[in-house]
């Protein structure tokens, strides 16, 4: 909910109501090698500030990746337009109506479209962060992350869920001792 500018420590309150103080504004983007955009519960709430940061970013040929619901922030710039993306699986239809020039993929944990990445949820954020830190470390790095992390698929019965479905009976329902 805040953005800061300049070198002046400004604290920002994340829309889980957390606080942290963050010493340096949008400035150092223009310094990063990667810019990664966290999730956010409300897109329309994000700074345009932070849309231009992200799109000059972009435009310098830096590498930027979207956690989870950071993809509407990528969309919002601009920067899905004509690339396949994901998100959380609760929102890829949501994705996909706001953005229509987005080809929204709800079947994958994330898409890798060389220096743009969105991720689905929580283990899909893991794993698309592996896999992006693989890709610049080589076939060790790589080989490490896909034996710690989770396919790149969802997993069957997650594309089969809808928004409005209960969870709580899957598990028992499901799964054998």
């Amino acid at each position: 909910n805040g953005v800061t500018s300049g070198n002046m420590l400004s604290l920002v309150t994340t829309d889980a109501g957390f606080r942290m103080d963050v010493p340096d504004g949008l400035d150092v983007l223009s310094a990063a090698q990667t810019v990664v955009v966290l999730p956010t519960l409300d897109p329309a709430r994000v700074p345009v500030a932070v849309l231009d940061a992200v799109r000059a970013a972009r435009s310098r040929g830096r590498r930027v990746i979207s956690l989870c619901t950071g993809a509407f922030v990528l969309a919002a710039a601009g920067l899905l337009d004509g690339h396949t993306a994901t998100t959380h699986w609760t929102e890829c239809a949501d994705l996909a109506r706001r953005y229509p020039r987005v080809c929204v993929d709800p079947g994958v944990l994330y898409v890798d479209d060389g220096d743009l990445l969105t991720s689905a949820g929580s283990a899909a954020r893991s794993r698309a962060c592996c896999s992006a830190a693989a890709a610049r470390s080589g076939a060790m790095a790589s080989a490490r992350a896909r034996a710690w992390t989770s396919a790149a698929r969802r997993p069957l019965w997650a594309s089969r869920l809808s928004t409005s479905a209960s969870l709580t009976g899957w598990p028992a329902a499901s799964l054998t001792a």
